[in-house]
């Protein structure tokens, strides 16, 4: 036998981070009829309305339909653009351009001005409109350029607090999250609202600002402020005590956004942050996850990095709008699970790999990754720095050995890997690889091995070997036990996965032979017939106390734990996305998930009910790998698949997926549309002339 001890390469890929976040967008090629949405808001029916430079766009969740205002006074007519939407608690559509604050009845598409509905409110013209909000009383807030009109529904009266009531311009205003109070922002400066045209000074114990810099934007969390200023810093400021803190507990420097210039809460624990050339950041206040969305090659990311304009649905839907790229539509019920995916960074001419064939931490947050063809990588999954580390090309060390399919823990430093090149180990301190091999060459093609509980040995399983074992105190390899020939005759054992059972067994599964025990004391091989019936493939398995899952390529193969007695095979008739199976893990829940060639599944072995996910919900790609899988510490479930990695989170809960009720939009006659003085979803009655009927 000869140890060569070799040097190793490290292939940094510039700072580039995972995608974290799916998106779906919509641009004109969809038939949004301009790519920046300015404002976004919700009717009570659930479509979503989008104003835009070209207008206000109605989607029903399929199409979009871009509103033909009906002026019913030819001397009034509002801009095109539109800079801000809000429909209130009485179904008024109150629209803002940046000449223009007007109300839509959406079901009839005329517009009004303000004056016309409210007479005791007069809005300015000419002047830009940055937001429409409602407080939890009916009173409706309009900014436009330094000015805030106060419009009271219920007391039938309003008022307009301009620039020189503060002393300085009006930069913005934001609505707590329970609706109840209204906070105003100068540039220097921030006030809330008591009544009429009443305003109280906020007091913060220390300065908000650095001198020489102002307010940028102000948006409020539950009951806290939390403000942008103009040098991109962001403080959190109590409105009762006038306590000021960072967001340092939350977001560290490395992960804060460049140009931070909107904040949004989603729902009580959710916060988003939005940058003008960086994406967005969402918050979990819960958990303190961060997630980054930022433009990249990855057709569920962002098209661009400049947000504009932020809204959350009744459906718990964030939709986005993005600069010069649309609208885009983040759904928590489709986003269920964290990817990580390296992206090159800008020029570079190497290609990274995210096809993840093994995986292994001992924290979950540090992750070693085997490839098919990169070599190690190493993935810091709260930071994502990554990097690659390759075994040397040479004659001795083959470039085989880049190809990996095991990782196993050995000591302190070392990690053991099962390769197409032979058995390496590598140290996580110097980053060096070690190849042990035997020279007549059985001891290349290794498929799987597992580090011995009671014994400093590897059994390690191959291609040409069949199975051996390496003394990791003398690095030598060692002959198995196997007095009837077992591995000889049964030459095809490809072994892609061992557990050591107890202290004298050993159980593998391989490619041909089904699902096999082997006893270390004895050397005798003991086959399960009641699987190999029905699958002789068994690429992947756990042990729980009560059951034995078993993936195969004929199902999920379920047997009672006790006395191995075949219980159920699992396959698409019981609701799997495919019968082909990689890899199976249960949960702290006693879920069972499973990797396929479509997609991942969760199987509750008490209700017999299987949810399915796949790439819309946020998922590497619909193929992942054999036994690429790991449970973390804390319980959290890691795949691996052609594309990356995914989380499952110990916590999680499936989300509920809500469809609205159905609604006509669109009614043609004679392949031509159906015109009427109200638009389709509302109308109650369709009148049409004899002998037209059959042709709707």
């Amino acid at each position: 036998m000869k140890v060569y001890i070799t040097y190793f390469v490290v292939l940094l890929i510039a700072p580039c981070f995972a995608q974290n976040l799916h998106f779906k967008t919509y641009t004109t090629k969809d038939g949004l009829s301009q790519n920046s949405p300015y404002s976004i808001t919700e009717t009570p029916d659930g479509f979503m309305w989008f104003g835009t430079q070209h207008g206000i766009n109605r989607f029903d969740g399929k199409s979009f339909k871009k509103t033909r205002f009906k002026f019913r006074n030819p001397g009034f007519r509002p801009a095109e653009m539109i800079t801000a939407m809000h429909v209130d608690r009485d179904s008024i559509f109150w629209a803002g351009s940046v000449s223009q604050v007007f109300i839509m009845d959406y079901k009839t598409d005329s517009i009004f001005a303000v004056r016309e509905k409210f007479p005791y409110a007069s809005i300015k013209s000419d002047l830009w409109t940055y937001k429409i909000l409602e407080n939890t009383k009916g009173v409706v807030f309009i900014h436009q350029t330094n000015i805030i009109n106060i419009i009271d529904k219920n007391a039938q009266k309003a008022y307009v607090t301009n620039a020189g009531f503060f002393g300085e311009d009006i930069v913005d205003m934001a609505l707590s999250f329970d609706k109840k109070k209204l906070y105003a922002a100068t540039k220097t400066k921030i006030y809330q609202w008591e009544s009429a045209n009443k305003w109280k000074p906020i007091k913060s114990k220390i300065s908000l600002l650095v001198q020489g810099t102002g307010i940028r934007s102000i948006g409020t969390v539950n009951d806290r402020l939390w403000i942008i200023s103009t040098d991109n810093e962001i403080k959190i400021l109590d409105p009762v005590s006038g306590e000021v803190s960072n967001t340092d507990k939350l977001i560290s420097k490395a992960e804060i956004l460049a140009d931070p210039v909107r904040v949004h809460q989603s729902d009580a624990s959710t916060v988003w942050l939005g940058s003008r050339s960086d994406g967005v950041l969402k918050i979990n206040l819960a958990s303190n996850n961060l997630q980054h969305g930022r433009a990249s090659a990855d057709p569920n990311s962002l098209l661009k990095n400049f947000i504009l304009s932020f809204y959350t649905s009744s459906q718990g839907i964030t939709w986005i709008g993005v600069s010069g790229a649309g609208v885009a539509k983040h759904d928590p019920a489709s986003q269920q699970f964290a990817l990580w995916r390296i992206k090159a960074s800008p020029g570079s001419e190497k290609i990274p790999e995210n096809f993840i064939t093994a995986m292994y931490t001992d924290d979950g947050v540090n992750f070693y990754l085997s490839t098919m063809t990169g070599g190690l990588l190493i993935l810091n999954v709260k930071t994502n720095e990554h990097s690659y580390h390759l075994p040397p090309e040479s004659k001795q060390f083959r470039t085989d050995a880049r190809n990996m399919y095991t990782i196993v823990k050995g000591d302190d430093h070392t990690l053991w890997l099962a390769t197409w090149g032979g058995l390496c180990s590598f140290n996580t301190i110097t980053k060096k690889f070690v190849l042990y091999n035997e020279p007549d060459g059985t001891t290349l093609q290794l498929s799987a091995l597992v580090k011995l509980k009671h014994e400093n040995k590897l059994f390690v399983a191959g291609y040409k070997m069949g199975f051996k074992y390496f003394n990791i105190d003398n690095k030598k390899w060692e002959n198995i036990k196997d007095p009837t020939r077992s591995v000889d005759e049964h030459a095809l054992y490809r072994a892609r996965h061992i557990y050591q059972l107890n202290g004298e067994e050993l159980l593998f599964g391989p490619e041909t032979g089904g699902l096999t025990k082997y006893n270390m004391t004895t050397g005798i091989f003991t086959n399960y017939p009641q699987f190999t019936q029905i699958s002789d493939h068994c690429s992947h398995f756990i042990i729980t106390p009560r059951y034995w899952w078993l993936a195969t390529n004929e199902g999920l193969i379920q047997a009672n734990a006790r006395d191995q007695s075949l219980i159920k095979v699992w396959k698409q008739d019981d609701g799997l996305s495919d019968r082909v199976i990689y890899a199976v893990l249960e949960d702290l829940n006693g879920n069972i998930w499973v990797s396929t060639n479509r997609g991942i599944n969760m199987i509750n072995p008490e209700t017999n009910t299987i949810n399915k996910y796949n790439e819309e919900d946020g998922l590497q790609g619909s193929e992942f790998n054999t036994a690429a899988c790991t449970k973390d510490p804390e319980g959290n479930l890691w795949f691996g698949g052609l594309e990356g990695i995914n989380k499952i989170d110990k916590d999680f809960t499936p989300v509920a997926k809500i469809s609205p009720m159905p609604l006509f939009t669109r009614i043609q006659l004679y392949n031509e549309d159906y015109t009427s003085t109200i638009s389709s979803p509302y109308l109650k009655t369709v009148l049409l002339s004899p002998g037209k009927i059959s042709s709707i």
